[in-house]
């Protein structure tokens, strides 16, 4: 392997000379991002902390995790952070050949060992096949003794996944030796204990390892660390798992008190990537109340714990501010089961341009079509569902609760409101028999005659995945036979069946995707070294799906148990008794039912009424309860609630939710998980705020602003969502008054590869006049640019799109541009007048050709590193390229009134 590079300096100036090749121009190398700790303060911090992601900037961008890490981190005092991801493929090959770390912090330029904590948040099971890789290319020891004995930093695991990674805490192979690729996990929310921890770190200075991890498992809630549980293995599978005297067993995973202020996520960087730039989530609720056996969440993230509205309300306004949003999301697994749902979205009306509501339920639809009627009005037209299962028997042992009267239901209030798109959520189980591809079929043929009086037909994709059976639910005894090849033929038959109806299908998660996931996340201690070799030796990454080739590595290494289908055949016939092809049930034919009296109650009354017809269920047998790898962690539900669920679901049953009605039945049902008799109240007894009474008086007055910006030749390859972002952020900073009200952005300077002046146009409601607040204009971003807000002038309609003056870089200094501008402009047919003035060479285009292409002079002077052009508008994308060659960049010198006369900088500097 190429030896690293370790000199930060040497680092930036490889980044400063090989970015703008990179992917997407490197953005997500840039580093200073709005929000991020300046890299002046790295040598005086008590403690310096690098946050990585096992995936890749546009992944983290799209999310909150990095960002809440980061505000966290950045609260506690005398902590520096910087943030890491996994490089792109192309970048990642670039960087291993240069000698370049890939955990970089990409603000401080600074290589992974130079911080003392690098805290790695997993979200998605499959990341973990990117871990080991990231480590030994950037020169982490793999093996905690290997790490100790080289100074390196601790490594903290976290994130939703962290419950169920013993594959990461065995022997790391013989190339090194030693065990354990990270030193400790915290289990469960980050929220008080990823803090702790790091003020614990920090004032522990010089303090040997055994010493601060003896420590961190005494003051940290939910702290575990590996080192200090013995996993015993006999006749081939895990036997006994041994604590070392004094530490806690189980550990208990932390979880938050979502009422307490400090919980709520308020801050982070504004990332470079347009989609997300301007959006955030806010933090509503945590846990989910119901207990779908198929979803990891419903059981290893409970308690159900809702965020007060206020504090809702308060945390939206700030985030608001702090990232410059015009669009919010609330951040819940079940938005319908939010008690203060109605006021929330009340309150986001006045605040925000868009509420973004993601996927919803069936049932709930189907239970309350009003919050249809308030989306629709705020101009969604494109919805998200999950069916799940393919017949009612299926979505019963899925216990999704979702008999096919209410699905129906739902589809037919959604196509009453003449909804444009529509993605459903299919899951192929492998337990499927004909008769399940049959009522599938019948469905879809019903959905079909339901949309065939429509005046517009809304276009629906089915999204099939292949079902992951995560640890600690109900599935991780429950084998399934036939292995990948079975799950492919499930699978293509249900694509078959949906595009045979006319409706599109796609596959979101393949079979080697779910049995990828289920190695990782069963396999122990014993398959660390199967781990390192795929992700190091074979270089195989996880980036959003995971290959066949992955999956053929991976099942023929390891002594682990992989899982329910340890026991199972493979061979592809079934099991003796472990599927029972189910009777149609009685008085019921697929695709009947008078869908119109499914209302409130009578969503519950099909759920009995489905369960008390019996005959559907799908007899599986079940493998011994553990031990398994994850025993020495506790995330609430206990195990023989879980052990008597299971035995349910493979008999025939399900259970409901313990929410009251109208989600649930309103009666605990002894899962474990609440910690008190408050937690617990709050599900059993769980009411629904009602909508506010409505606001009377006179509309806002809705005011259009212009602004005049400067924006630093560093974020010239930004994209203008997300200046449009940075600049909300300064505007409501400098103006407070402006929060509640201010809308969006709705126009922006057409500009590529470019910096220097920017105009845009925003809109505020209830706006105060800005030229009342003296000393306002100009605003200057602090260190990272510096982006500086000239001035914001009122206006009554949108302006006309002003000429420019700009300056395209040609490269390097003395190279003559001429041949290149005389065949642009020839391939073009550009009439124009070509001469020399001194040591100026001018092109100036003819009246009606300047009309044509907006293009109205283009000038060098000699030995010049740029050309001067003219224009009467943005130019066409092909035209600064064609001019200059490349990807230039170019600078916004001057605006040009009608006529093309400048409009100065104001004396602004020079190169």
């Amino acid at each position: 392997m190429t030896n690293l590079v370790r000199d930060p300096a040497a680092i930036l100036a490889w980044c400063e000379g090989n970015r703008r090749s990179l992917s997407g121009h490197g953005l997500w190398f840039l580093g200073g991002e709005p929000n991020t700790q300046n890299p002046a303060g790295f040598a005086a911090a008590r403690l310096r902390v690098l946050i990585v992601r096992l995936s890749e900037y546009t992944e983290v961008a799209a999310g909150i995790t990095h960002s809440y890490l980061h505000q966290m981190a950045a609260g506690v005092e005398g902590v520096f952070v910087d943030l890491a991801y996994l490089p792109p493929a192309p970048d990642e090959k670039r960087m291993r050949q240069a000698g370049i770390p890939l955990l970089v912090g990409t603000g401080s330029k600074r290589p992974p060992a130079d911080f003392e904590v690098i805290a790695i948040s997993n979200s998605v099971v499959q990341e973990l096949v990117n871990l080991p890789a990231l480590l030994a290319h950037s020169g982490i020891p793999l093996s905690r003794e290997a790490r100790v004995a080289a100074g390196a930093p601790f490594l903290l695991l976290g994130g939703s996944n962290s419950s169920v990674g013993a594959i990461l805490h065995g022997p790391v192979g013989k190339a090194e030796g030693g065990e354990g690729l990270v030193d400790g996990v915290i289990v469960g929310d980050g929220e008080g204990a990823f803090p702790r921890l790091l003020e614990l770190v920090r004032d522990m200075p010089g303090a040997a390892r055994v010493e601060v991890l003896a420590r961190l498992r005494r003051e940290v809630p939910g702290f575990y660390d590996p080192a200090a549980y013995r996993h015993e293995y006999a006749a081939g599978r895990l036997a006994r798992i041994v604590p070392a005297p004094g530490a806690p067993f189980p550990v208990r995973a932390n979880r938050a008190d979502l009422a307490r202020p400090e919980t709520g996520f308020v801050q982070g960087p504004i990332f470079y990537h347009d989609p997300t730039a301007g959006a955030s989530h806010v933090l509503v609720t945590a846990g989910c109340p119901f207990f779908c056996s198929f979803c990891k969440e419903s059981w290893e993230q409970k308690p159900y714990r809702e965020r007060p509205v206020e504090a809702v309300a308060a945390d939206a306004l700030r985030l608001k501010a702090n990232l410059g949003l015009s669009e919010i999301a609330p951040m819940t697994f079940n938005l319908n089961t939010y008690s203060g749902l109605l006021p929330m979205l009340a309150g986001f009306d006045g605040w925000f341009g868009r509420v973004a509501l993601k996927s919803q339920r069936f049932d709930a639809i189907a239970r309350d079509p009003a919050l249809l009627e308030r989306q629709l009005e705020a101009g969604k037209r494109t919805y998200t569902c999950a069916m799940e299962g393919i017949s009612d028997r299926l979505r019963s042992l899925l216990q999704k609760n979702l008999p096919e009267a209410v699905l129906r239901k739902g589809f037919q209030e959604l196509f009453r409101r003449n909804i444009r798109q529509m993605k459903v959520f299919v899951i192929i189980t492998g337990w499927e028999e004909e008769a399940d591809f049959a009522e599938f079929g019948g469905l879809l043929e019903g959905l079909k005659k339901q949309m065939e009086s429509l005046r517009g037909k809304p276009q629906l994709t089915f999204s099939f995945a292949v079902l992951f059976r995560p640890p600690r639910t109900p599935l991780q005894a429950m084998p399934r036979s036939g292995g990948e090849e079975r799950l492919a033929s499930l699978l293509a038959r249900g694509l078959a069946v949906t595009r045979k109806a006319g409706f599109e299908a796609r596959v979101s998660a393949g079979p080697s995707d779910a049995l990828v996931s289920e190695w990782l996340a069963y396999g122990d201690r014993r398959d660390t070294a199967a781990l390192v070799d795929a992700s190091v030796e074979r270089g195989f990454r996880y980036r959003g799906e995971c290959g066949s080739d992955l999956w053929e590595f991976l099942r023929g290494r390891g002594g682990g148990n992989h899982g329910p289908d340890a026991k199972a055949p493979v061979d592809g016939a079934l099991a003796p008794g472990e599927t029972q092809v189910p009777p149609r049930l009685p008085g019921r034919q697929p695709g009947t039912g008078d869908l119109d009296r499914v209302g409130p109650q009578a969503v519950h009354e099909a759920v009995v009424a489905r369960r008390s017809q019996g005959g559907g269920g799908v007899t599986i047998d079940t493998l011994p309860d553990g031990p398994f790898p994850w025993d020495d962690i506790d995330v609430g539900v206990e195990s023989s609630f879980l052990a008597k669920n299971r035995e349910a679901l493979a008999s025939g049953a399900s259970w409901e939710s313990c929410l009251a009605p109208p989600h649930g039945k309103g009666v605990c049902l002894g899962c474990g998980a609440c910690r008190s008799v408050a937690e617990r109240n709050a599900t059993v007894k769980w009411k629904a705020r009602p909508w506010p009474a409505p606001e009377t008086g006179k509309e806002p007055k809705v005011c259009r602003f212009r602004v005049e910006a400067v924006v630093p030749r560093r974020w010239a390859d930004c994209g203008n969502g997300f200046l449009a972002a940075a600049l909300t952020r300064m505007l409501l900073q400098g103006v407070p008054g402006w929060v509640p009200g201010f809308w969006r952005f709705e126009r922006m300077m057409p500009r590529w590869g470019a910096w220097g002046l920017v105009w845009g146009e925003f809109v505020v409601r209830g706006a105060g006049e800005p030229w009342e607040l003296p000393g306002t204009w100009p605003l200057l971003e602090a260190w990272a640019g510096p982006l500086v807000i000239r001035s914001v002038v009122p206006i009554q309609k949108p302006g006309e799109e002003p000429g420019c003056h700009l300056r395209i870089d040609l490269g390097e200094p003395g190279s003559d541009p001429g041949k290149r501008v005389d065949a642009f402009l020839q391939k073009y047919r550009l009439a124009h007048q070509k001469r020399w003035e001194g040591d100026t060479l001018g092109w100036t285009l003819q009246p009606g050709h300047a009309k044509k292409c907006g293009l109205i002079s283009i000038a060098w002077l000699r030995g010049a590193a740029f050309l001067d052009v003219r224009a009467t508008r943005w130019p066409e994308p092909h035209v600064l390229p064609g001019l200059a060659g490349g990807h230039p960049v170019s600078e916004v010198v001057a605006f040009l009134p009608e006529g093309g006369g400048p409009r100065s900088c104001n004396g602004r500097g020079r190169r």
